[in-house]
């Protein structure tokens, strides 16, 4: 799983999405630039900045993208982010400019999630920067560029799970393997958010107590 699929699906499952609709989230996540095989790779691919002309064209590849699936049934649930993972909740994205809840919630997950993929990976032209950094510049967004309740629920999660997440991510596109203690941790996110055990407390609130949470994974 992309590491931008996988942010979405950890904000997703906290916000209560589950089944097809998170199905929908994933699968849009992983192939939100799918329009973009409609584009040049002369400009896909241009090391420098784009000319206006050049940019016209980019900006197609939502639409593009969107065109390519209109005849996919079991992708038309994620049909929706693809066309959308560009806009912002201000209004000022593209191709349509939407605003605010009009915006699908795959693509307001999305548009956090890539955010912080872009700023904590590995890219030739710049290193990576912290989790905490990535956070600050998304709180930064909140309410222009971002969903407001979408960065709640990211800044809610404890950086242990995004570091693990992170981990993750990085391991499985280098095709590395995952620290064990590190793939506790995201597992144990994954599957025990949103749960409660029987006395109404919450599942991962009762592993962290056991050690389970954040205070194991800053260790690492």
């Amino acid at each position: 799983m992309q590491r931008v699929a996988l942010y979405c699906h950890t904000m997703a499952s906290l916000l209560g999405l589950r089944g097809p609709e998170l199905e929908d989230i994933v699968r849009g996540a992983l192939l939100h630039d799918i329009g973009k095989i409609g584009i040049p790779d002369a400009i896909v691919l241009k090391p420098s900045a784009l000319t206006a002309d050049e940019w016209a064209l980019m900006r197609a590849h939502p639409l593009l993208g969107s065109e390519l699936l209109e005849h996919i049934d079991f992708l038309s649930g994620a049909r929706q982010l693809v066309l959308e993972h560009h806009e912002r909740f201000d209004g000022a994205g593209y191709p349509h400019g939407i605003a605010g809840l009009d915006i699908c919630i795959g693509a307001r997950l999305f548009a956090v999630a890539d955010t912080v993929d872009a700023m904590t990976s590995d890219r030739p032209h710049r290193r990576p920067v912290s989790w905490r950094r990535a956070r600050d510049e998304v709180k930064r967004g909140r309410g222009s560029q971002f969903d407001p309740a979408v960065v709640d629920v990211f800044c809610s999660i404890p950086s242990c799970e995004w570091e693990a997440a992170i981990q993750v991510g990085n391991a499985e596109e280098r095709g590395l393997e995952i620290p064990p203690e590190v793939l506790a941790i995201w597992l144990a996110s994954c599957f025990t958010r949103g749960f409660e055990a029987a006395d109404g407390t919450s599942v991962w609130d009762r592993l962290t107590l056991f050690g389970a949470g954040e205070s194991s994974l800053a260790k690492l």
